[in-house]
């Protein structure tokens, strides 16, 4: 294991002061020389299961560099800027996908080292350095995790693991819905455990916990759903609910209160869910002839035009507003006229082409041609008129055709189908 042996730039025959050809983790001793891959029992130095031969084409002394994990994931330095992954089953080491480094094509790489606190390997090699993801934590069943809820809205995780307070741990929760990550705290050597407050009942949480040792990429994970005893309120708006301190609540969200048993003694924690249904209300235009009547939403009837308020209890048992907007049309001499020429030249007199009524219109549409049967103006509303262009320009005079709809406030609908002279 000289570093002469092992190293390119390195000569000679003594010994050297640095070479990595080994990784060890509690079960085995691997051994990587650049060509040659093999497992050794940790315990007696026996060699185990089947040696492999990385690659017949490597170059000798320039790819080196191993890493290894409990979980018997191994890495050791390629070419072509490439990491190469194995896992190592006790008795046969299987490829796993390697991990490239960008840019570094035809490059191989002299050494690898893992860094625990960030938990990604770092690399040099060929005139370059790189950090990468191993792409991979490993989930060591030997690292116990549990969690403790708070209700209403905190939990807390724990390391409890025999010997765990010779590591430190990193510890990061995650909206598993989302993916995001709410927090992640590295914690100093010894601190075991981690809290998290401002849940949301019933979220469901991933919490990952990474051992930071020295050689090792260690983990574990846990979930859970923060569930409370809780109790539902629904109230309407404008009203309250009292907590059993006294204190009133009239907006929707969760609230942490204390019951008290029948002797007075504070029995147990739970939480208030309050639930708050918004006002309705609803307001509707309607017009009737002058000898109808109007049915209001309470079972009377008007016959006055005004407006009309009425509250009555929806489904929920809360208020609900309905304000009818009450107009009369003489509907027996609702009439509708429409002109037979205009003259759109500016004077302020007759410059535009609509219809008029002495009614109220609730549907209005009316469409123009010209001769060609182009539609040359179109509108919705009786306000709107045409001013004699099309996309803008001035239109010569000439005979155009129009074709009007129109619903009375009664209900009742007109058709009109005329000729309408342009004059300049």
């Amino acid at each position: 294991m000289a570093e002469a042996n092992n190293k390119p730039y390195v000569y000679g025959f003594g010994f050297g002061n640095s070479v990595n050809v080994l990784a060890v983790n509690k079960q085995y001793i691997f051994y990587y020389d650049g060509y040659n891959l093999e497992a050794l029992n940790a315990a007696t130095g026996s060699i185990v299961g089947s040696p492999i031969i990385v690659s017949n084409n490597f170059q000798a002394m320039y790819q080196a560099g191993i890493v290894a994990n409990d979980c018997n994931e191994v890495f050791v330095g390629g070419d072509n800027g490439d990491i190469l992954k194995y896992q190592f089953n006790g008795s046969v080491f299987t490829p796993l996908s390697s991990i490239n480094i960008p840019g570094q094509s035809n490059r191989k790489i002299h050494d690898i080292m893992y860094n625990s606190s960030n938990q990604m390997l770092y690399a040099c090699g060929d005139s370059f350095v790189a950090v990468v993801s191993p792409q991979s934590i490993c989930v060591d069943s030997a690292l116990h995790l549990a969690i403790t809820t708070s209700c209403p809205d905190s939990a807390i995780v724990s390391v409890v693991t025999s010997g765990a307070s010779a590591y430190s741990y990193t510890f990061t929760w995650i909206d598993s819905l989302s993916g995001n990550i709410i927090q992640s705290h590295s914690k100093p050597l010894g601190t075991l455990h981690d809290t998290l407050v401002g849940i949301h009942l019933d979220s469901i949480i991933k919490v990952t916990v990474v051992r930071n040792s020295p050689c090792q990429i260690v983990s574990n994970t846990v979930y859970f759903i923060l569930q409370c005893n809780k109790k539902i309120i629904t109230i309407c708006n404008g009203s309250y609910y009292t907590l059993s301190n006294g204190k009133k609540i009239n907006l929707p969200g969760n609230y942490p209160d204390t019951l008290i048993d029948y002797h007075g003694i504070y029995d147990s924690i739970i939480v208030i869910q309050l639930k708050v249904f918004p006002l309705q209300s609803k307001t509707i235009d309607a017009a009737i002839c002058s000898d109808q009547n109007y049915l209001l939403p309470n079972g009377s009837t008007v016959t006055s035009p005004g407006v009309y308020s009425y509250t009555y209890k929806n489904k929920f048992g809360c208020d609900s507003i309905v304000t009818i907007n009450l107009t009369i049309d003489d509907c027996e001499i609702c009439k509708i006229a429409v002109p037979s020429a205009f003259t759109p030249n500016g004077d302020g007199f007759n410059d535009k082409f609509r219809a008029e009524a002495n009614c109220i219109i609730s549907q209005y549409d009316l469409a123009i041609y010209n001769r060609w049967g182009q539609k040359v103006f179109e509108s919705k509303s009786i306000d709107d008129a045409w001013d004699g262009t099309f996309n803008g320009v001035p239109q010569p005079s000439s005979v155009f055709v129009y074709y009007l709809s129109v619903t009375k406030a009664n209900g009742e609908l007109k058709n009109f189908q005329g000729n309408v002279s342009l004059l300049r």
